[in-house]
């Protein structure tokens, strides 16, 4: 789906300069079990040579500048935390506890056990996992196998050079 914006647009056409165009796809899916539901590009400035506009055949475009966003659902982000972890921590809940943090519940070697988990950009890897000041509340023979429950999740590498800057929890 392609939508240009902005007024008026046969002006636009005719100099092959568009202010804003936006992209949107379907579901699409990644390494690692890594489901994105759904991607939309703004992309501003663009410019596409006259005659390819006409022609429909398009193979060169210049961007100023653009800005993707890419939804992962909830529960894909669940199922794969609790696929790393079911052979420590039994029981396993996730919930969304605000910003950039969910919260892992469930039983750990007999214990209720409630702890953080940051998400977080690592490069071009989506890393999920217990922050080191979270695990001072758990007896320290048993701290290691929490500290390797961390989830990484690489990104496809994106087009035309485009890099993840920012992740959001939603």
């Amino acid at each position: 789906d392609v939508a240009i914006s902005g007024f008026p647009f046969l002006t636009q056409a005719a100099s092959g300069s568009f202010r804003q165009v936006t992209v949107r796809s379907g579901a699409v899916a990644a390494n690692g079990g890594l489901a994105v539901e759904s991607v939309e590009a703004r992309l501003n400035d663009v410019t596409v040579p006259v005659r390819d506009v006409f022609s429909g055949q398009v193979p060169d475009v210049r961007i100023g500048a653009a800005e993707v966003e890419g939804i992962v659902p909830y529960p894909v982000t669940t199922r794969l935390i609790t696929a790393q972890v079911q052979d420590v921590v039994t029981d396993v809940q996730v919930r969304h506890s605000g910003g950039d943090t969910l919260t892992l519940s469930g039983n750990y070697l007999g214990f209720a056990l409630q702890l953080p988990l940051q998400v977080r950009l690592s490069g071009a890897q989506l890393v999920i996992g217990v922050p080191e000041a979270a695990l001072a509340t758990v007896p320290a023979a048993a701290r290691a196998p929490l500290t390797a429950l961390e989830t990484r999740l690489t990104v496809p590498p994106l087009p035309y050079g485009l890099t993840v800057q920012s992740l959001q929890l939603t």
